[in-house]
């Protein structure tokens, strides 16, 4: 149970307590979507917070919580005595728990000790079981359906825009909850912009596409992006995407448990430069579950970032700009085995190609 082994981690750690607010964790501990709640962890005991709104759900938990219940007003005041009676450093996550809710809990209750504990928070969710893999890959075969009948909508004058209200509706009627993210549809020029936003732009042929897509299933996200080639498409472009290609599977190969995030990073970024053809301004990858973007992160700033371990689940997205003429980047979602990354993507990662 995902309560317990917050428990055991409680308990190895120098932290007594844990306060969490954030509805992604407590839809995390909990499975339950709250949109205020409060959940307070020690190492023998759980006490959730909720209000009248969400109460006849708490209680149908088969999870051993104590359930608190009341008006906002009433559920801070139930806080009281559960805080008071936790003896040491009470962990919150300093990147959720705004300077108010702080100051406002130790005028309370002064007699607490509250640690920013974002490290902690932000390993909880990190290392997914093999029951959270399989939504995610599940997402990702979603995602991927969206896709082939996104292809087939490609013509001469349909717009960006037109095409994500497309892929949209054909998500919500076979099986997403949800898109993960505002996702990128670009044409030509559009492509250079990282993270473009869908515009009324029109397609034409011999144009470079970009999409970058996700959808979130049972509460887990995926994350993909594929190029195509909508008829001839000039010599440079195509150059860049055979060393964006080479970037990915290198990547691909050095994502192992024990591999450093910073150095697949700095590694693909290196290998770009020797191609002549500088660096991506965005980060190799990121993790992907419950949000879009976890730890682990694949970047320059990543430096202190932990090695990837197995259970983690990121993107590799290597990129290539040139503005004015257009973008290439390459993406799946990996989950980290023994023997390396595994895609969760079915569909291969290569140049998709349609003559017009």
């Amino acid at each position: 149970m995902i309560l317990e082994e917050i428990q055991k981690k409680i308990e190895k750690s120098d932290l007594c307590a844990l306060l969490m607010i954030d509805p992604t964790n407590l839809k995390y501990v909990t499975g339950l979507t709250l949109s205020s709640a409060a959940l307070i962890i020690t190492s023998s005991s759980a006490h959730l917070f909720v209000d009248e709104r969400y109460v006849l759900m708490a209680r149908k938990l088969e999870i051993d919580l104590q359930i608190h219940s009341g008006t906002k007003s009433e559920i801070k005041s139930a806080m009281e005595p559960v805080l008071k009676e936790i003896q040491g450093d009470i962990g919150f996550d300093g990147n959720q728990i705004s300077y108010e809710y702080h100051k406002k809990l130790l005028q309370r209750v002064p007699s607490i000790t509250l640690v920013s504990s974002p490290s902690f928070f932000s390993q909880l969710r990190r290392q997914k079981n093999s029951e959270e893999i399989f939504k995610i890959e599940r997402a990702c075969q979603i995602c991927e359906n969206g896709l082939m009948h996104l292809l087939s909508c490609l013509e001469p004058g349909v717009t960006e825009k037109e095409l994500e209200q497309e892929i949209k509706l054909f998500w919500l009627t076979h099986g997403a909850d949800n898109t993960a993210f505002p996702m990128i549809i670009a044409f030509g020029p559009n492509s250079a912009c990282p993270h473009w936003t869908c515009s009324d732009t029109p397609l034409k042929k011999d144009t470079i596409v970009l999409i970058d897509i996700g959808v979130e299933k049972d509460g887990y996200n995926s994350d993909m992006t594929r190029i195509i080639f909508y008829g001839d498409v000039d010599d440079e472009l195509r150059a860049c995407f055979s060393h964006v290609e080479e970037a990915f599977h290198r990547a691909v190969k050095e994502a192992i448990p024990g591999a450093l995030p910073y150095e697949l990073d700095k590694s693909a970024r290196e290998y770009l430069d020797s191609c002549g053809r500088g660096a991506f301004s965005h980060g190799l990858g990121h993790g992907v579950g419950m949000q879009v973007h976890e730890p682990p992160r694949l970047s320059p700033e990543s430096i202190n970032e932990d090695a990837l371990q197995i259970g983690d689940v990121i993107t590799i997205e290597p990129g290539l700009y040139i503005e004015g003429k257009g973008g290439v980047r390459l993406e799946d979602t990996f989950a980290i085995e023994a023997e390396g990354a595994r895609s969760l993507c079915s569909l291969p990662a290569k140049l998709i190609e349609i003559p017009v």
